[in-house]
């Protein structure tokens, strides 16, 4: 598993901290509970270029014929051109992220 201080690289844009309210907002509006791990993860930094992750795949996809990049985490993006299933949940998601430089990517 990833540790969660050890996770993010830079902030580039300057999001502003993440706040309950803005989790309270966010699940409102898109009717859902989101993961605490996930909420942990954005109240260290809300958001930016991680310290340079990939999640193995078994299927090609448009980014890689074995792994999906993960170089930046900036929430959810309601207009995903491509659906595939990754992870039942994002507690998986980060147990299964490793080191981008198996790729060639770091």
């Amino acid at each position: 598993m990833v540790d969660h201080n050890d996770f993010w690289d830079s902030n580039y844009y300057n999001h502003p901290d993440l706040t309950d309210e803005m989790v309270g907002i966010a699940e409102e509006l898109l009717k859902v509970k989101l993961p605490a791990s996930y909420i942990n993860l954005l109240k260290i930094m809300n958001g930016g270029y991680t310290k340079g992750f990939a999640f193995p795949m078994a299927v090609p996809t448009t980014w890689s014929e074995n792994h999906i990049p993960l170089d930046t985490l900036n929430g959810i993006d309601v207009e995903c051109d491509e659906d595939i299933h990754v992870a039942y949940n994002f507690d998986e998601f980060l147990g299964g992220l490793v080191s981008d430089d198996i790729y060639g990517e770091g």
